[in-house]
């Protein structure tokens, strides 16, 4: 086994390239990730030299028995099967995925995009957000109309995240009660009324007309080639639900309050010229309060150095301020 790389990453290698020998293996370390990467290189059997962006379980068992409760490697594999060939160069293109269910192992080999620019939520510029806004409108325009064959997509509004949300909510709750979520404190209150809303919450929600989304689309999860247009990946959360849960993500996480103040208006409107549909703003709305809920669920399960950093401030600072500026902390949040 080459050092840092897996015997079944490499078997998926040498079944999907004449594959002479694994030359070099760089790991991919970004904060947050829910499985292991790396950028390989590899020659073939007639002295073709590649690289190839691999993927594959990761190492620590918390985190994959997270990943199994969400669906989050199953999701990701059967994404390249089945949708994304039809996204052009929107996500990378796919060399090989495998998934088994029994063990929930899986290994993806992806096109390498390591000369893209990847994104940043702490430095990204308005640039930057929009040309994402144009390549997910496009998506989201294309998938607007639904997708056929896909039984294991799950709907944002279903019963199953409904149970996840109820079960983080309480946990969030014990939390906060007990001292732990001091960073994210302005946002306890817009959490506890979503708790109790939570199923009229739903209930609006299921009423928009959907598309397929990321799921948790901010700009660490968007590359940024030489080409106009932005590249998405990590599709662990894909799921079928509002345009608004990867807009409201992706401007409000992406960039610091004063700039969204600015931008925000504009930065909306390129997302519907570009493709994305109208009647966006409850919409997103909706996705900032889910926001305010997936990053404090996310720092409670990665622990207090997530509130300690720059990454505090993207993830409780922004979205408090961007709450507040929509009227979500004054008691209207949930149904508003």
């Amino acid at each position: 086994m080459t050092p840092g790389l897996p015997d079944p990453v490499r078997a998926a290698l040498a079944t999907t390239f004449r594959l002479d020998r694994v030359l070099r293996v760089e790991p991919v370390a970004r904060p947050g990730r829910m499985a292991e990467s790396a950028r390989v290189w590899i020659r073939e059997t007639d002295g073709t030299g590649r690289t190839v962006f691999a993927k594959w379980p990761s190492r620590h068992a918390r985190i994959r028995r997270m990943a199994r409760q969400s669906g989050a490697y199953q999701r990701e594999v059967m994404f390249y099967r089945d949708l994304a060939g039809d996204c052009g160069p929107s996500v990378p293109r796919m060399h090989h995925a495998s998934h088994d269910p029994g063990t929930d192992a899986f290994v993806l080999l992806l096109e390498d995009l390591g000369g893209a620019r990847p994104g940043d939520d702490a430095h990204s510029t308005v640039t930057d957000v929009r040309r994402a806004l144009r390549t997910v409108a496009g998506l989201h325009a294309r998938w607007a109309a639904g997708v056929d064959g896909v039984p294991w997509l799950p709907d944002w509004h279903g019963p199953r995240v409904r149970r996840y949300a109820r079960f983080e909510l309480d946990r969030i709750a014990r939390a906060a009660a007990r001292g732990r979520l001091m960073q994210g404190h302005r946002l306890l209150p817009l959490l506890a009324e979503l708790s109790e809303g939570l199923d009229e919450f739903f209930a609006r929600a299921a009423r928009g007309a959907g598309t397929v989304v990321h799921g948790d689309l901010h700009m660490d999860q968007v590359l940024l080639p030489a080409s106009p247009d932005a590249v998405l990946v990590d599709w662990q959360l894909v799921q079928r639900g509002n345009a608004g849960l990867d807009v409201a993500r992706l401007i409000v996480m992406g960039l610091p309050p004063e700039e969204r103040r600015l931008h925000e208006a504009e930065l909306l409107e390129v997302y519907r010229d570009s493709g994305g549909g109208s009647g966006l703003l409850d919409e997103y709305r909706a996705g900032i309060v889910w926001t305010a809920f997936m990053n404090t669920s996310y720092a409670l399960s990665r622990g207090p150095e997530t509130g300690t950093s720059a990454l505090g401030e993207v993830l409780f600072g922004r979205v408090a301020a961007a709450a507040a500026d929509h009227g979500l902390l004054n008691g209207q949040g949930v149904m508003r």
